[in-house]
């Protein structure tokens, strides 16, 4: 999930309640049977209500409260009106002889009804606001946002409101805010589009707090769409604005944004440093009780666990659960979240069950929180199944990697990241199980998307090439092992540095297959490689460090 709370740093344009959008016009020909859609968000969401929030904001707390307030209203203003010309133009093409069939109708209206719960109960913490709020307010439209999504499906025509603006920097933040909610619905092309509009518009400004947003929303959707080097130019640019500025806020962002761009390319040292550099500016922000804090933890603890240091990363896991529990309740998605993270750093530590229950954990809470096919239940599925194959459970795991794999078809086709993440899943299920045939199928099935959507020189490509040589070794078959590990190797040396870890670990996987096939010197000479890159980012004391020199050592006895 992007967090967009910084994008409320600078001062937005006016210091009074903004003043609310035209209404939605009825449609031609709209049936009397819709209109109690518009009511009811008409009810939820009026001039009353705007003004209850902003007076919330106002007079509780000092500035940038108002600027936040602007920012919200504004956008609950889009979202209500984008809601109404949706639920009833949904509504009006169910009662026309060529509308869309009466099941399809129920079950779209439903999926609005669930979502417009959380808004309504957003629209109460707005109009409640106090000093966590205004910390915590704009996580609270990736939430609805979440449950819009699978409404939108099929409409992808909403309006994205870009239209006639004026060449304001309010105006430009707002849409930067919306890029983000756009890019935290996979709809990247649509950030981009808000994103260049906006480029334009401050192209023209003097306001270098403006540019540095515009900045950080353009690495978010850097970020999201893979386009790291792009992302970590624009997070560096915005960090030294923010702190030319005295921006600690968006300096903290920004540098965390940078760690994450350099957590996605594996770069794990440099992750770290920037992590813990932005949690000491945010600790002079919001203390340890606000959500940049949690999410500065998560992401310490991710780091951790890549890198094997699963004792520091259940510590920093347990800190980022403890803050977002004490925010949002101990039975809400970001907490799922962080449990599903415990479970994957358990994982790692070889303590299978543990981990199966904080999946579980994670999942329940998922399941009583979103709809039945949304993609977080799929996510949590997968590591839940996971971990089940890992005890031996196996017609378990392959049921939940089937329901999760059902889940990601329905919401994005066959032809999707999520999809082939899954069938790799199977794959490394069924060759756990010693069915080493059926798991080069999914493993293939699953590298034919990635290729399509990431090229074939991609780093995941080159993971699924080593799954299948390890599939071929567990049928005896280690020269075509080794040669699907030298193919994913070729690739993972295309970018050391990125790949550091990957490469090492793909010498030892060549070692250690010429070492079974009782080839001790083409075994030692790749083990020495894997070390060789290993230590330039893991501790001597590493369990992998170890291993590789146990059956170093093995290979030269022999």
């Amino acid at each position: 999930m992007i967090i967009i709370a910084t994008l409320c740093i600078i001062s937005c344009a006016g210091s009074s309640l903004p003043p609310p959008l035209d209404p939605p016009q009825p449609l031609p020909g709209d049936p009397a049977e819709c209109s109690g859609y518009r009511e009811a968000v008409s009810d939820a969401w009026n001039q009353d209500v705007r003004r209850k929030v902003w007076t919330a904001f106002t007079e509780k707390q000092k500035e940038p409260a108002a600027n936040t307030a602007r920012l919200i209203i504004t956008q609950m203003d889009y979202l209500s009106r984008d809601w109404i010309i949706l639920t009833t133009d949904l509504c009006g093409r169910s009662m026309i002889d060529d509308g869309i069939e009466q099941n399809a109708f129920t079950n779209r209206i439903e999926c609005y009804e669930s979502a417009f719960a959380y808004l309504k109960t957003f629209i109460e913490l707005l109009k409640n606001a106090d000093t966590q709020t205004v910390d915590n307010c704009l996580h609270g439209f990736n939430l609805v946002l979440e449950q819009m999504e699978p409404c939108q499906r099929d409409a992808a025509s909403t309006p994205l409101h870009i239209e006639g603006e004026k060449d304001d920097t309010g105006d430009a933040v707002i849409h930067l805010t919306r890029a983000h909610m756009l890019t935290a619905l996979d709809r990247n092309d649509q950030a981009e589009e808000i994103l260049s509009r906006v480029e334009r518009k401050i192209s023209n400004q003097t306001d270098t707090g403006a540019e540095a947003v515009f900045l950080l929303a353009g690495g978010a959707v850097d970020t999201s769409n893979g386009s790291n080097d792009e992302a970590l130019q624009k997070y560096t640019r915005a960090a030294g604005i923010f702190e030319s500025i005295n921006s600690t806020s968006g300096w903290s962002d920004a540098i965390a944004g940078l760690g994450e761009v350099e957590l996605q390319k594996a770069d794990y040292e440099n992750a770290l440093e920037h992590f813990e550099q932005s949690e000491s500016l945010a600790k002079q922000i919001a203390g340890k009780s606000g959500t940049r804090m949690g999410r500065l933890e998560l992401n310490r603890g991710t780091v951790f666990r890549k890198t094997g240091r699963f004792t520091e990363a259940l510590e920093a896991l347990e800190n980022s659960k403890r803050i977002f529990a004490a925010i949002y309740g101990p039975h809400h998605p970001f907490t799922a979240s962080i449990l599903n993270n415990i479970g994957l750093t358990r994982d790692g530590m070889g303590e299978y069950d543990t981990a199966a229950l904080y999946y579980e954990k994670a999942l329940d809470i998922y399941r009583d929180s979103y709809r039945p096919n949304h993609t977080l239940i799929a996510s949590s599925l997968n590591n839940m199944a996971a971990a089940l194959a890992e005890t031996d459970r196996m017609s378990k795991a392959v049921d939940l990697f089937n329901e999760a794999l059902d889940i990601y078809k329905f919401n994005y086709g066959d032809d999707h990241l999520l999809v082939a993440s899954t069938l790799n899943n199977l794959g490394i299920a069924y060759d756990d199980a010693g069915h080493h045939r059926k798991a080069i199928g999914y493993f293939t099935r699953a590298m034919s998307i990635e290729r399509r959507l990431l090229g074939t020189d991609h780093r995941t490509v080159a993971m699924r090439l080593s799954n299948i040589g390890t599939a071929w070794i567990g049928m005896g078959q280690y020269n075509r092992a080794v040669r699907n590990y030298k193919k994913a190797l070729e690739i993972f040396r295309k970018n050391p540095d990125e790949n550091r870890i990957e490469t090492g670990i793909m010498y030892y996987n060549i070692g250690s297959t010429y070492h079974k096939g009782e080839n001790c010197s083409a075994a030692v000479k790749y083990y020495d490689r894997a070390l060789e890159n290993l230590l330039k980012t893991l501790d001597e004391n590493n369990e992998r460090i170890t291993e590789i020199r146990h059956w170093k050592k093995k290979c030269t006895e022999q």
